[in-house]
């Protein structure tokens, strides 16, 4: 019997080699500067602070459907508008509700109406980006795209519907949006997160918030007594 060689061929043993650490390095880099570069196109669209999420910014909503609601109504005709009320249909708006916010008897320079038409005018960009991206979210979720692209638009839609109700505070009640901006520029990124996640983000700038929440509150109540008062 022949005894075994010695110098028999073994398999050689397994060594690590540098590609696949950096073929993985080089991939999650490309990774976060992707997210990196995400973000930074999305903190460009926004026309607020940056460091202040939605739950800290002043509750418009009441004014922000006003001015959408008379928006609309003015963009109906007189036949369309009577016609919507013979059939029974809810409408925000008369044409005779209309009418009175036209009439300037005074001739004054700023009507009510003028300063909506106004606010709707500067600001109306934000909304039409918001449900361009509404329709993108939609339709990317009937196509059954990637989540994240779902995400990403769903987001976007969110951004722009706060530049819009930034833009309308910031345009009807400029010197308080000012205050508020600077009590949010004496607090960090970092205060501001511990208090959303906590649940006391009512606390910031609160003061300041209430300020330009009563600002914009007059603005829809002097539209609503025009409205309301006698011929």
């Amino acid at each position: 019997m022949n005894a075994p060689l010695e110098n028999s061929e073994k398999p050689a043993p397994f060594k690590l080699t540098r590609a696949a650490p950096e073929a993985i390095s080089i991939e999650a880099q490309q990774n976060v500067k992707r997210g990196l570069d995400k973000q930074r196109q999305v903190l460009a669209n926004l026309i607020f602070p940056p460091h202040i999420p939605g739950p800290c910014h002043p509750n418009i909503t009441s004014f922000v459907d006003l001015i959408r609601d008379l928006n609309e109504a003015a963009k109906v005709d007189s036949q369309m508008m009577q016609h919507k009320e013979q059939e029974g249909s809810h409408t925000f708006f008369s044409k005779n509700d209309i009418e009175k916010l036209e009439s300037n008897p005074t001739n004054v320079r700023i009507t009510p109406l003028t300063e909506i038409n106004m606010l709707n005018e500067k600001c109306d960009i934000y909304l039409r980006r918001a449900e361009s991206f509404e329709n993108i979210a939609n339709d990317r979720k009937e196509k059954g795209s990637d989540k994240n692209r779902i995400i990403e638009a769903v987001s976007m839609s969110k951004i722009f519907h706060m530049n819009h109700r930034y833009c309308i505070a910031s345009l009807a009640c400029p010197q308080r949006i000012a205050v508020l901006n600077q009590c949010f520029s004496r607090h960090s990124p970092e205060v501001v997160q511990a208090l959303v996640r906590s649940g006391q983000h009512g606390y910031l700038c609160g003061k300041e918030r209430n300020a330009v929440e009563r600002c914009c509150g007059q603005k829809s109540q002097a539209v609503m007594r025009k409205i309301l008062e006698d011929n």
